[in-house]
């Protein structure tokens, strides 16, 4: 058997990672800072080291055969492990090198994090935050964190795996959104008139639940739906604008109700908090990032509390 490994370039296999990961090769040549052009020289000489096809043309850009699927399982953890030891390794001895930590979560938590994140991302800490939205990526939380497209992830259900951490972040309630010169709602609501309202609903689905039906314990009343969004910012902006209710976790709607004419009122009924947890492989649990993230993130969490009204 022909034996490539003592003469393959490795850093062909993290040009790879990229074009996977975007299915493009200009982007792919962006993130890595070159051309295109040797880009695609690099993919055509892995692919010849490797004797398989690795891309295919699919219309005006490209798709990864079943051969990079099964690639990209195996280097993605190694090419990640060792970004993480070079990281480390150089601030040990530099003190100069800032790792950059890639975190997905929903829109509530990027919104009101995302000043503080500019400032710490300004000094001279160890780590730079980016964020991703939870609803940008086609993938589940698991592959999206066992192919590292991202080091962690805060959502509102926990992820059962074994080799998986689910930190408790917070929890929030769940409120009722209407225009502030609704002309049938006032400062409350019933479960009657919430039932006959019309609503305007967030596209996120659990198989074949919305999010409202896993966080009520019973069955839940039956929603006239006017519109569905992909985004809370353009569902309470529609609320805003119309006759229709929506859902809406406190604290993001008390953000918006100094930019738009909205009330929040109680729910008219007993339904789950929100919990957001923080996501990550159980491997990474006593990583400096990791543990950075963390904290940081919960003291913001406890400012953000603390500079409420009660």
């Amino acid at each position: 058997m022909t034996q490539y490994s003592d003469k393959i370039d490795l850093n062909l296999f993290r040009t790879f990672a990229a074009v996977y990961k975007h299915d493009s090769i200009s982007r792919a040549a962006e993130e890595l800072n070159v051309t295109p052009a040797s880009v695609s020289q690099s993919i055509k000489k892995l692919s010849n080291e490797l004797n398989t096809s690795l891309f295919m043309r699919r219309g005006r850009g490209i798709t990864p055969t079943l051969q990079a699927h099964h690639l990209i399982a195996r280097i993605k953890p190694l090419l990640h492990e060792f970004d993480v030891i070079t990281n480390d390794c150089l601030f040990d001895t530099s003190q100069s090198s800032r790792r950059k930590i890639v975190v997905q979560a929903p829109e509530p938590i990027i919104f009101e994090h995302i000043k503080r994140t500019e400032l710490a991302n300004q000094d001279q800490s160890r780590f730079r935050l980016e964020w991703l939205d939870i609803l940008y990526s086609n993938s589940d939380s698991y592959e999206t964190l066992k192919f590292k497209y991202a080091d962690a992830i805060i959502d509102i259900f926990q992820l059962a795996e074994p080799n998986i951490c689910n930190d408790l972040l917070f929890e929030d309630e769940v409120v009722v959104i209407a225009a502030k010169d609704h002309p049938r709602v006032g400062s409350s609501i019933s479960a009657e008139q919430f039932a006959e309202e019309s609503h305007i609903i967030l596209n996120y689905q659990f198989g074949e639940s919305s999010l409202f039906e896993m966080l009520y314990n019973s069955q839940p009343p039956k929603r006239r739906i006017l519109s569905t969004q992909t985004s809370l910012t353009s569902m309470l902006s529609l609320t805003s604008e119309s006759e229709a209710l929506c859902l809406c976790t406190k604290r993001f709607a008390q953000q918006q109700a100094s930019r738009l004419p909205i009330k929040i009122l109680p729910f008219p009924g007993h339904v789950e908090p929100v919990k957001f947890w923080l996501i990550y492989p159980v491997q990474n649990r006593d990583t400096q990032a990791i543990k950075w993230l963390r904290s940081t993130l919960l003291g913001w969490i406890r400012q953000q509390i603390e500079s409420q009204p009660t």
